[in-house]
Formats: C-alpha cells, structure tokens, sequence
C-alpha cells in the first residue's frame, strides 16, 4: 500500500480494508492472497469459512489519501474488495467520504460483488442523501468479468450510480466479447494471468474485446499477456500498445432505475 504502485492502470494503492474470500474462477490464484500469506498478514486461505478472520478494516488509513498532495490514480482495496459482505456499509460511507473530501485524486475501486455495490452505492447517493444525491466525480467504479458465466456482473455495474464504469476482464479466462453488452461501460481493461499456475489466455479473446470497445467507442486498455511472471508476455497486442483511458470530462451519470 503506498503512493506508487507498479500497476500499469494506476499510480497509487489505498487500502483502508484488507482480506477478501474467493467468489469466482478468476480469484484462484489471487495475487493478494499470495502476498497476504506469504508476509505473515492473513494466517488462513482465502476461502469464505475464514473470512472472519481475513477480512479486516483499517480506521487508521482511512485518511492517507488525505495527506497525498500530488493529484493521483488510486486503486482503492488493492488487497481485498471494498464491497465484502463483512465490511459494513457504514465503514463502506466513511470510505467514499474520504474520496469527496480528497477530490484532487480519481479513485479506482473494482470489485467481484457488484450488486452489493449497486445497493450499497444508491443508499449512500439517495437514501442518505450524500454528497447532494449525485455520483462523485473523482470515483470510477468496476467490476471483474473473467469468463462468460460472469458477464452478468456488467448489467448490476451499469444500474450503479458512478461518473466513470470500467470492467476489468483479468485474468480472461474465456472469450466473453459475444456475451458482454458494453452499454454504459466506459473503459475495458483486459489482461492474462500471472504467476506459477497462470492459465493463458488466447489472443482472440482479447482481439474480440478490443474490437468491440472500438466499435462502442470504449476507452481499452491492454494491461498484460500475462505468464510465470507479470511482464512476461509483453504488453502489446496486436502490434502496439493500447493505454486508452475514459473521457472523464462527459457529465457524471445516474443508473437508470
């Protein structure tokens, strides 16, 4: 956690929560399990009989982007989901409270549990009336869709207020582009996995993602190949790189009901 990050979509990482649970194919081998275990900061896997004892909440950081002058990206809970069923929505509110008051930063957050997020970001927007019932600016909100079976994680994604959605389709474990409506997305980030038990990925799978975000005019990013190692495959894909980012200058959107 720290204000750099070696993350090709971001430049910083906050993580006011820590410890997460596995919710689908694309969390078997979790880099931050991994890293968790291996340091000593969870005891446990990260299989749902030990989330009590994974999942922690970190007051103390709560105000570190506060302190970060220099406008950044901030990938927000790189080590866990903000949106776990054990982090209570009142933490979740003091969370975005401290995105508002450090609005020189965009903050990035991804999540696996999309339709928690949906309710949990509609009560902060209406039912609590926070910051005046609309989407803060600086905050993007994302899910993962690894395979088809998931693409559905997009629909609970756009019904969620948010000035920018993204989809993080890493590690692709399977060609989604036919099953993956991109409506209302902005920006699709695509990347192979990494480490010893990495499952490659083909490139037609990333091919027809890239073409599609062409099409809908969605900002694509191509992170990685992926391989025993992160940077091993290279980043380019089809001949260059693609870096693109969403245009952060169009009106903050609310989910239609």
């Amino acid at each position: 956690m720290g204000d750099r990050s070696a993350i090709e979509w971001t430049e910083a990482t906050w993580n006011p929560v820590t410890g997460c649970s596995k919710v689908s194919p694309g969390c078997a081998h979790c880099y931050a399990e991994s890293i968790s275990l291996r340091f000593g900061h969870s005891k446990k896997a990260w299989i749902p009989q030990n989330a009590l004892e994974n999942v922690r909440l970190h007051h103390d950081r709560l105000d570190q982007p506060l302190r970060w002058r220099r406008p950044r990206a901030v990938f927000v809970n790189s080590m866990s989901d903000l949106f776990h069923e054990l982090v209570p929505e009142h933490f979740i509110a003091e969370v975005f409270r401290r995105m508002a008051a450090a609005d020189r930063h965009t903050f990035q957050v991804l999540t696996k549990r999309p339709k928690r997020m949906r309710e949990v970001v509609r009560n902060l927007y209406d039912q609590y009336g926070e910051f005046g019932g609309q989407p803060l600016a600086n905050v993007w909100l994302g899910t993962s869709v690894e395979n088809s079976r998931f693409t559905n994680r997009a629909d609970a994604l756009r019904e969620t207020p948010a000035a920018v959605r993204f989809i993080s389709a890493e590690p692709l474990l399977g060609p989604i582009a036919a099953d993956l409506d991109l409506a209302g997305i902005d920006w699709v980030i695509v990347g192979g996995e990494s480490g010893p038990h990495y499952r490659s990925m083909r490139p037609e799978w990333a091919l027809e993602l890239r073409d599609q975000c062409i099409e809908a005019r969605v900002a694509f990013f191509f992170k990685q190949w992926g391989g025993r190692t992160p940077k091993a495959g290279g980043r380019e894909l089809d001949g260059r790189l693609w870096d693109e980012q969403p245009a952060v200058a169009s009106t903050a959107k609310i989910a239609t009901r």
